[in-house]
């Protein structure tokens, strides 16, 4: 869905500004004349008027990191139209970063458009890389425990899945999976972390 039809933003044509008024007392005869005039029309949003720079990039980067998110996953919600419109300056970024967090924040509530099911998934990894593993209370307890005020929180969190997920994929019997898997992600944290338990 594009930001027009969001917004409820009619697709217009550009409109040319008015010119500014003459002063009838120095009359401006046919032509720009290099002077004061021009500078006022390209103040005024002109015929002369120069579009500022966009820089995409940098108001994609902006609104992820306003909303919790990644510059890639927030490109990847904009449509075609809507990266479109953004490179050429109609899109205010305003819209960028109200979109973000507008998907954000539906995100939180489990509210996850069809097309966005893998992009929601992966956030939601991002943040907690244990999210959706079949860890038992147990587990929980042990992970706390070895991780707990340690700076690389998040790295130890991310390997423990990552072998967890390693070790159920060699694990050839669906009835061993998880034992499987847990037994390896949990020797791995053991010695990782230096923890007991």
């Amino acid at each position: 869905m594009s930001w027009r039809e969001v917004l409820g933003v009619a697709e217009a044509a550009p409109s040319k500004p008015e010119p500014p008024e003459q002063n009838s007392q120095y009359p401006q005869k046919g032509g720009s004349t290099g002077g004061f005039v021009d500078f006022v029309d390209i103040v005024q949003g002109g015929s002369d008027s120069i579009p500022p720079p966009v820089d995409a990039a940098s108001i994609i980067t902006e609104a992820a990191r306003s909303a919790g998110l990644l510059p890639e996953t927030l490109h990847q919600t904009l449509s075609t139209e809507d990266l479109a419109d953004l490179a050429d300056g109609t899109l205010p970024p305003e819209a960028v970063t109200a979109h973000a967090r507008s998907v954000a924040a539906r995100w939180g509530e489990d509210r996850v458009l069809d097309d966005e099911t893998e992009l929601a998934a992966a956030e939601r990894v991002r943040h907690d890389p244990l999210v959706d593993l079949p860890l038992l209370r147990e587990d929980r307890m042990f992970i706390e425990r070895c991780v707990v005020g340690r700076s690389d929180r998040h790295d130890l969190l991310t390997e423990y899945r990552r072998q967890w997920l390693a070790a159920a994929d060699a694990e050839g019997s669906e009835i061993r999976r998880d034992n499987a898997a847990r037994r390896a992600a949990n020797a791995w944290l053991r010695s990782a972390a230096a923890c007991s338990g």
